[in-house]
């Protein structure tokens, strides 16, 4: 059984917000996350992030989103 599951290796924020609910939505078809401890998904930049996206994280039990510090300072 998964324990915990990060979705990351780059920004998956970059998806769509119906992308990330398809592709969520998948993974919980085919994985028993019913014993997850913790599910993350990285925003490695911050402009990639909105309420839509927000919303559909929280529908599927996501409970921390890893914003990469490197991405605070535009230059």
């Amino acid at each position: 059984r998964v324990k915990s599951f990060y979705m990351g290796g780059g920004t998956p924020t970059t998806l769509s917000a119906e992308q990330m609910d398809r592709l969520l939505g998948a993974l919980e078809e085919h994985f028993d996350f019913s014993g997850l401890e913790e599910l993350t998904v990285e925003a490695g930049r911050p402009d990639t992030i909105n309420r839509e996206k927000l919303e559909v994280l929280r529908r599927h039990g996501v409970g921390r989103i890893s914003v990469n510090p490197q991405t605070m300072e535009d230059h």
